[in-house]
């Protein structure tokens, strides 16, 4: 085992999942092919970004070295064209090839299950910031927001959508098979509706309800919850929580915004962190400031500057993907 994979001064080696794909993509893009001055600079913004990049991406580096050993890479040029194409299959193939190493070793192992293998070989994602619209082979319109991942499977008798992380807008069409959303969680299961799911790692799931009604199934629990339109609901895999009225702000992620009313710093910045390319941090002195107004999500960096002009905030920067808000 590659010493890189054991705890480093200490630390337990737990890095965030995101960070360890952005790390194994570049390994990928690096192994198949030189970089390109524009990449070079793009992968070195990466590194400065976030301690956690460097010490991923010192890593990965440990883990090609595993992989050459063993004989077990997607051939050069075809990793590259792939990892860089829209083309799903493409892409699936050598992240599986990847998947497919076995790693002995405890920490090593604790690492590598780290990795998030079925988002990076999910048929449909989006990036950091991006949103992406799609109609389905029944007519469903389906709308994902940020760095989100997820399947589609249309059987004879099931039209099944699995969300592995992210969040969706769903607008249902006409068809005789039953439609489920799943979730780690659980299953939605919707009857003619207007909703969306957000589910994120370690997190219970999140269901909206705009028109319609779903059905909400926890993973291991009996009971399921109809919930109606103009509600809203969380579930974990053993609970259904108690619904709610529908909060509309939630939902503004589908015009492009993020409404929020008298919503603290820290956490106005952790959900403005979804769709910003690099680290966004708040610092103690200003988590507890108070936000509130629409904010467009396709410029966190303009966001950033309204904020600075609007609260008593001070931006540092680390580098241009490394922001942290202070208190004046």
């Amino acid at each position: 085992m590659n010493a890189l994979f054991t705890p480093v001064n200490g630390d337990n080696g737990s890095i965030p999942a995101d960070i360890i794909e952005q790390a194994a993509t570049w390994m990928m893009r690096m192994q198949s092919d030189a970089l390109s001055p524009r990449e070079q600079a793009e992968y070195q913004a990466w590194l400065q970004a976030d301690p956690h990049h460097m010490l991923a991406s010192q890593r990965m580096a440990g883990l090609a070295t595993d992989l050459q050993a063993n004989n077990r890479l997607v051939a050069a040029p075809v990793a590259r064209q792939a990892l860089l194409s829209a083309n799903g299959k493409q892409r699936r193939m050598v992240l599986k090839s990847v998947a497919g190493i076995s790693i002995a070793g405890g920490s090593g192992l604790l690492a590598w299950q780290q990795l998030p293998w079925t988002s990076w070989t999910a048929d449909r994602r989006t990036g950091v910031g991006e949103q992406r619209r799609l109609t389905l082979a029944d007519g469903t319109s389906l709308l994902m927001n940020t760095d989100s991942a997820l399947d589609v499977e249309f059987l004879d008798d099931e039209r099944r959508i699995t969300l592995h992380h992210g969040e969706i807008l769903i607008t249902t069409a006409k068809d005789p098979r039953p439609m489920v959303v799943a979730t780690s969680n659980g299953t939605v299961t919707p009857v003619g509706t207007r909703f969306s799911v957000r589910h994120e790692n370690h997190a219970p799931t999140r269901v909206m309800v705009a028109a319609g009604a779903v059905r909400l199934q926890a993973r291991n629990s009996a009971n399921s919850q109809l919930l109606t339109a103009g509600m809203q609901a969380e579930f974990t895999g053993q609970a259904i929580m108690q619904p709610a009225a529908l909060n509309h702000n939630n939902m503004a992620w589908a015009s492009g915004m993020l409404v929020v009313e008298r919503m603290p710093l820290s956490a106005f910045v952790a959900e403005l962190n979804r769709y910003h390319r690099g680290r966004l941090d708040c610092a103690g002195d200003a988590a507890d400031i108070l936000v509130s107004g629409a904010y467009a999500v396709t410029d966190t960096r303009a966001v950033i500057g309204l904020l600075q002009e609007t609260l008593p905030l001070r931006a540092q920067y680390f580098t241009r993907y490394w922001i942290t808000l202070h208190h004046l």
